[in-house]
């Protein structure tokens, strides 16, 4: 039902009929966030004398990182070292896992989500309060970003959660970060890997999804170091604390995916998977495959090939700024890399078709690329 301009929708709750179980769309409402006026595709619903607004907008404009999960209808909302989970009809609002009543639940309202936008913002802190004449809600944020129970006590944040600027700082460094795992640390982590024949073998799909996660772990390492030297540089202190090495290392691992997840960095945002194959004569190929190559300096597609009497070579199919429709089909080597061939860019099947029969080809008949850039590594 589309809901025109001062006209209200009714909607009885059960079978019983009462104030309390009316809402109504009001799009005469205001919400201001620090003074600025927030705009909204499906006006805010009042019910049970509670305002409702579209979610990703009010959290958006608090500074959270949203997420929607349709299987479960629930909203996944991040602040700092806040998260809010709210599921739809439900009364309960969770606070890093801590449960909030409230006095209305989130809803949907012609295919968007609301949500009380007092709890949501009080959640995060924030002082809310109701204009009546005016019909509006005035939101302030709270000024700080909380840092997690432990830290320093000079609000230190804890070394899992980057500031908001360093945030950014990590997201504008995509490209290098990329570069740097295409061309230098995953190939001198293959070419130096005495076993890699060994690893490269597939024959079930546990074997298959252990060789995906062995190569894109290495991603994560990466992205870890340019995490750890931002936090170095960074005019925001970070604690790390203390405990057990090992324990340590898994715990500082595990939150460096999380912030590379938040910063959509994370393997499962960069890569489509990794596909192995086998030849007749043993030749033996893993494929690495990009969600996506945007950029005109990106790789497409990787090839690490390996036999069982012979070295490991590594191959990319790789965009180039003069030929847009072309994949230029590479070699990267301990003393440079160099282009072997071109291949017009068809579409997925075919390109990883076309690119693994040359990586075997190559590798089987001895060939090589011409170096062009020296000392890669």
């Amino acid at each position: 039902m589309k809901l025109l301009n001062k006209v209200f929708a009714f909607v009885l709750v059960g079978a019983v009929s009462s104030a309390s179980s009316i809402a109504f769309a009001a799009d005469d409402i205001s919400v201001y966030v620090d003074g600025e006026q927030l705009g909204f595709d499906v006006p805010p619903v009042i019910e049970n004398d509670r305002t409702l607004v579209p979610m990703r907008a009010i959290f958006e404009a608090l500074g959270a990182k949203v997420e929607w999960d349709g299987e479960t209808e629930t909203v996944t909302a991040v602040r700092g070292t806040d998260t809010l989970r709210i599921t739809i009809g439900s009364n309960i609002l969770y606070k890093n896992d801590t449960a909030v009543e409230l006095d209305v639940p989130a809803k949907i309202t012609d295919g968007r989500t609301l949500v009380p936008v007092r709890a949501i913002s009080e959640s995060f802190d924030a002082e809310v309060e109701w204009d009546g004449e005016a019909r509006s809600v005035k939101i302030i944020k709270g000024d700080t970003i909380p840092a997690a129970a432990g830290t320093a006590e000079d609000g230190a944040f804890p070394f899992d959660t980057l500031s908001g600027a360093d945030l950014e700082e990590l997201k504008s460094k995509i490209e290098l970060i990329r570069y740097d795992y295409e061309q230098n640390y995953l190939p001198q982590y293959a070419l130096d890997n005495k076993d890699m024949y060994a690893d490269l073998e597939v024959k079930t799909k546990d074997d298959a999804v252990r060789l995906a996660k062995q190569l894109t772990d290495e991603w994560t390492k990466l992205g870890a170091k340019y995490i750890i030297k931002l936090q170095i540089n960074s005019d925001t202190v970070y604690e790390i604390g203390t405990g057990d090495a090992e324990d340590m290392e898994a715990a500082l691992i595990g939150g460096y995916e999380k912030i590379l997840k938040e910063a959509e960095m994370d393997a499962d945002t960069m890569f489509e998977g990794v596909m192995p194959f086998e030849t007749k004569s043993g030749t033996r190929l893993a494929v690495v495959v990009f969600k996506t190559a945007d950029s005109l300096v990106q790789c497409k597609y990787i090839g690490i090939a390996a036999s069982k009497n012979g070295k490991t070579r590594y191959f990319t199919a790789e965009n180039d700024v003069m030929q847009p429709d072309t994949w230029f089909f590479c070699e990267v080597m301990e003393e440079g890399r160099g282009t072997i061939s071109t291949f017009a860019k068809k579409n997925e099947a075919s390109d990883i078709s076309v690119f693994a029969n040359g990586c075997v080809r190559t590798y089987e008949d001895n060939s090589s690329a011409e170096a062009v850039q020296p000392n890669v590594f």
